[in-house]
């Protein structure tokens, strides 16, 4: 894990330092072309490459911003190209194959699915039409019912990203649990007087919370916590668009950024900030 972030801070400085030699080549060639005078957008734009334009550059220049508040500082860029690089890069083509997978499996969902979508446009899609009628068929496609229930479950069963880590911050903290456990085993008989789930640690006592201290790493099961079947039912393991036509109230209990599951992270404002800030445009794809 060391060796993987030393390589991925090398890199980005790489990244950051190209592309900010780049941004003071672009700034200095505005300068000697248009002199004080600012110049319009159309000639701003003509002054710069095109390759200027990715998000890293855009970043970049925020870096070179004559207005404090505005800038980001180099830690602030880095840390931004870590999440290019491990959160965007493939989970979306990865999920997409793990859908067509699961459709090849089940030929009886890849029927239904199919039926959908065709009823959607009786007509020959490939036939000449305007921009209002593409985007009319975009819309329908989007609130088609069983392809939603296709993306949900696929999501479910098949996370492009298995598990992540937070790291405590606090001197001293502890996370509150829920669900019994004994050495790790699930016994719902191990209640507190008010109902609230516990454990037996190591040492035979009986907890109701778990212990954390600074710098301590909170692993995040991610694949685990979607197909449990305490959350999702005997089938938890099995490929079942169908079940997203009535959820089990247990899989209300997560606290997902997307549909009761943790593929996209935390979607509960009481209990932290961080997603995936991208799901919207994967959702998309």
């Amino acid at each position: 894990m060391v060796q993987a972030q030393a390589t991925m801070r090398r890199i980005g400085l790489e990244l950051i330092e190209e592309k900010r030699r780049a941004a003071i080549a672009e700034q200095s060639l505005e300068e000697a072309q248009f002199g004080n005078v600012k110049a319009s957008p159309a000639e701003a734009s003509s002054a710069k490459d095109i390759k200027g334009k990715d998000i890293l550059s855009i970043l970049i220049r925020s870096n070179l911003s004559s207005i404090p508040e505005q800038r980001m500082s180099i830690e602030e860029i880095l840390c931004q190209i870590s999440t290019f690089l491990a959160a965007g890069h493939e989970t979306t083509g990865s999920a997409l194959t793990w859908c067509l997978y699961a459709l090849s499996k089940d030929p009886d969902a890849q029927e239904k699915l199919r039926n959908a979508l065709r009823a959607l446009d009786p007509e020959d899609v490939s036939q000449n039409r305007d921009a209002d009628a593409f985007a009319d068929l975009t819309d329908r496609v989007a609130r088609c019912e069983y392809l939603d229930w296709v993306v949900r479950e696929s999501l479910r069963l098949h996370a492009p990203v298995t598990s992540t880590m937070r790291v405590c911050m606090r001197e001293e903290d502890e996370i509150p649990m829920q669900g019994s456990f004994e050495h790790g085993v699930p016994n719902k008989s191990v209640l507190s007087e008010d109902g609230t789930a516990g454990y037996v640690d190591k040492n035979g006592r009986r907890r109701w919370t778990i212990p954390v201290r600074k710098w301590d790493i909170i692993s995040v099961p991610i694949q685990a916590i979607n197909k449990s079947e305490a959350f999702w039912g005997p089938d938890a393991a099995a490929f079942r668009p169908e079940r997203w036509a009535a959820p089990p109230q247990g899989a209300r209990a997560i606290p997902g950024l997307y549909s009761n599951i943790l593929t996209f992270l935390n979607g509960n404002p009481l209990g932290g900030n961080r997603a995936c800030i991208g799901y919207k445009f994967a959702l998309l794809e």
